[in-house]
């Protein structure tokens, strides 16, 4: 996976192909990404690349920000997705090489992952918690400091309204990193406000 880090509000996509290491299973899985520009001011000067991962298994969003000098800017966003094709066990594995794969190109210092509160549907439910054991696994297995937050944390992070509709999150996302668009899918972006939220209280923790 290239190492891109932007220099310009100019986005690209990517495109990463992984075929499960099972035999008899040759679908590819894509990780896509899209890199961007830049940035809004956070209260200290310390660096810090934080990834923040919202979980799934048909897709898992994910985002990538970068702190240096007291701004904060994006350096790529985007979704993990397997194909429903493929049995459950092997999506997983999919979604797990591709997160060792996400935390090595990018070297993250800290890792925000969204808690999994209420699921309507409980076999989509239990799959998603599956997919965040997963997810959790890679980040332990790489030496990540990790922070787990809920979607309330989430949003009073961003908006101080515990309440805040999701189209209001995605707007102070595009503020704070001044994107030009909103980030795009709804995945991508709540990873984006996952990993300002993780910034956000690993800073307070700091202070």
């Amino acid at each position: 996976m290239p190492r891109h880090q932007p220099s310009s509000n100019k986005s690209r996509t990517f495109r990463l192909s992984i075929r499960p290491r099972r035999k008899g299973y040759s679908a590819p899985i894509h990780l896509r990404r899209r890199a961007t520009g830049y940035s809004g001011k956070v209260r200290d000067k310390a660096s810090l690349r934080c990834l923040g991962i919202d979980p799934g298994v048909a897709r898992t969003g994910y985002g990538v920000i970068e702190r240096v000098n007291g701004k904060t800017r994006c350096l790529t966003y985007g979704c993990i997705t397997t194909p429903q094709t493929l049995p459950l066990a092997d999506r997983l594995q999919a979604l797990a090489v591709a997160m060792r794969e996400l935390l090595k190109a990018y070297l993250p210092s800290l890792v925000g992952v969204e808690t999994l509160i209420f699921a309507q549907n409980t076999t989509t439910g239990m799959a998603v918690s599956e997919a965040r054991g997963v997810i959790l696994l890679t980040i332990a297995e790489a030496g990540v400091s990790l922070l787990e937050l809920t979607p309330l944390q989430v949003k009073q992070a961003l908006t101080t309204y515990g309440r805040a509709d999701k189209r209001q999150v995605q707007a102070m996302v595009q503020r704070i990193l001044q994107l030009t668009t909103l980030p795009k899918p709804d995945d991508a972006a709540d990873a984006l406000a996952i990993a300002l939220a993780a910034e956000q209280m690993q800073t307070t923790l700091l202070l």
